[in-house]
């Protein structure tokens, strides 16, 4: 995404007579960036800011899981390595690895024999 300043630049050089092209060389943007943001009136341009400001954070679900396992363990850091994610098994994303690894650090005395 483009931040304010550069798309008033690709704007400003539209008024200025520049071609797209130009304007890609100038502001040293990738040409699809460049056609993209061309075509944008100032609405359009605040409308795709408030469509694309929200990101979706992939842990939010799993905030209070995350931070009861970090507290379990004294705010460390969870080193988890290769072998202790083969202990989970059977699980096909890493990030379900990562989830399913840390449940079972967070059962009492699992924590020590995954160790």
């Amino acid at each position: 995404m483009v931040k304010k300043k550069m798309y008033q630049k690709i704007q400003t050089c539209k008024r200025q007579g520049l071609l797209k092209a130009e304007i890609s060389r100038k502001l040293e943007l990738d040409p699809r960036t460049v056609a993209k943001y061309y075509e944008m009136s100032e609405e359009d341009y605040r409308e795709y800011l408030k469509k694309h400001n929200y990101r979706f954070k992939v842990f939010s679900t799993y905030r209070e899981d995350v931070l009861a396992v970090y507290r379990l363990n004294g705010n460390a850091k969870l080193n988890v390595t290769s072998r202790e994610y083969a202990k989970v098994g059977g699980l096909r994303s890493r990030l379900a690895c990562i989830f399913a690894f840390a449940k079972i650090m967070a059962k009492p005395n699992l924590g020590e024999a995954a160790g």
